[in-house]
């Protein structure tokens, strides 16, 4: 059964009017610092998304295919939004955007550290990062997935978003059961992989990180956790919010025309590549809390 608009909006009642925390992923200059009034989204209302043909991971594939799909099913299961989301045949283990070709938005599990795999003197190093090159996860270790989006400098338009997820540092699980405990355990939950994507997926439509601590789209999740397979009502507010049924994308900016930004230029065309990292390993007491992060880049 779908989730109607009305329910969403019973949901968003439970927080007071202009109370909703959610935050959305801006242009960052060339201070690192982002720019106001700006915001990614996508132009269109069918995003497409494939696995990766090799997903990796320690899941077996049906398993966690199974968690994938579920997880872009909670984005579309609300009828004040018209977004949706359909799964494309599986891909090549590829992630980032390519003006000379066909993109994807791709999602998969890197399953060693580039460091083990990639000599200290590779090119790669230098060059963009070693992920594609030796098929390694390339991040700060502590993150558990992170979000490549790619899209336009001058108007926050998307054009292509890559999941990764950390399988070289967490154990990933798809069940229901107890937190695992040291040494693990049959049917315990670990690294959540639908808590992870349904948090990524969030990044993925242009949703930064939320300041609400039961949000989805909130940064950090203890190990064991699964309320984030589930939207929260700031992440439902922002769903209906920036894709609303029926009518037009919230862009946060006035349209400017493709030529006036440069878009549509020929496959020779430069692009402007800025990154963002995630954040660290966050302690309380003595339960970890193990934040996202999430890099973009710019054309």
């Amino acid at each position: 059964m779908r989730r109607t608009a009305s329910t969403a909006l019973a949901l968003a009642l439970l927080l007071p009017a202009g109370a909703h925390a959610y935050k959305r992923t801006a242009i960052v200059g060339p201070n690192q610092r982002p720019i106001e009034g700006t915001c990614l989204y996508w132009d269109t209302r069918a995003i497409s998304w494939s696995p990766a043909a090799d997903l990796g991971g320690n899941l077996p594939a049906d398993e966690a295919l199974r968690a994938l799909r579920l997880s872009f099913d909670e984005w579309a299961a609300y009828d004040c939004s018209d977004l949706r989301f359909a799964e494309g045949a599986p891909v090549a283990r590829e992630v980032g955007y390519s003006d000379r070709g066909r993109n994807t938005n791709v999602v998969l599990f890197r399953d060693v550290p580039c460091a083990e795999v990639a000599p200290a003197e590779a090119r790669c190093w230098y060059e963009g990062g070693c992920g594609d090159v030796y098929d390694c996860w390339e991040h700060e270790s502590q993150l558990i997935a992170v979000t490549t989006t790619t899209f336009s400098q001058c108007t926050g338009r998307i054009v292509d978003a890559d999941i990764e997820m950390n399988a070289a540092s967490f154990h990933f699980t798809t069940g229901g059961g107890e937190p695992c405990h040291r040494g693990g355990g049959d049917n315990c939950v670990d690294t959540d992989v639908r808590n992870t994507l349904v948090h990524e997926i969030g990044h993925l439509i242009g949703l930064d990180h939320s300041t609400v601590p039961a949000a989805t789209m909130y940064a950090s999740a203890p190990p064991g956790e699964t309320q984030k397979r589930s939207l929260h009502e700031d992440d439902i507010a922002a769903l209906c919010d920036i894709y609303p049924a029926g009518e037009p994308t919230w862009t946060c900016a006035p349209a400017r025309p493709p030529a006036e930004c440069g878009e549509g230029r020929s496959a020779s065309g430069t692009t402007t590549t800025c990154s963002t990292g995630g954040a660290g390993l966050a302690l309380l007491g003595i339960v970890p809390l193990l934040l996202w992060g999430r890099r973009r880049r710019s054309v």
